[in-house]
């Protein structure tokens, strides 16, 4: 699943995810998130960190119970330092961060890395 309230960067990243071999869910918000969660089976997460109505920690807190142990991989372009990424990673693992905007491969790398676990 991505969740970008960026339209257009969700739909990207959903047909490089696809060519992959993916079936993304894309939601734009954390409510769609939430519904998308408890509805139906997700394998992964990808999730920006400054959505309009939740950011950061906050989201995080919120989708947590929803996640299980699902992978999560944490997308910003405003959460880059380490301050900004340890309250995070204390809430829940992520197994991946990306910087906005990021390189194409290091996200090919990092959902190869995890295929086992999306399959």
């Amino acid at each position: 699943m991505v969740v970008d309230d960026n339209v257009e960067f969700a739909q990207l990243l959903g047909t490089l995810l696809h060519e992959q071999g993916f079936r993304p869910r894309l939601c734009h918000s954390t409510a769609e998130a939430e519904g998308i969660l408890r509805e139906q089976e997700v394998h992964a997460v990808a999730l920006d960190m400054l959505l309009p109505d939740l950011t950061g920690k906050k989201l995080v807190q919120r989708l947590k119970p929803l996640l299980e142990d699902r992978p999560l991989f944490v997308m910003s372009g405003v959460f880059k330092a380490m301050s900004h990424r340890d309250p995070i990673e204390a809430l829940r693992p992520v197994a991946g961060w990306f910087d906005k905007p990021f390189d194409t491969r290091v996200l090919e790398g990092q959902s190869e890395e995890h295929t086992s676990e999306l399959q």
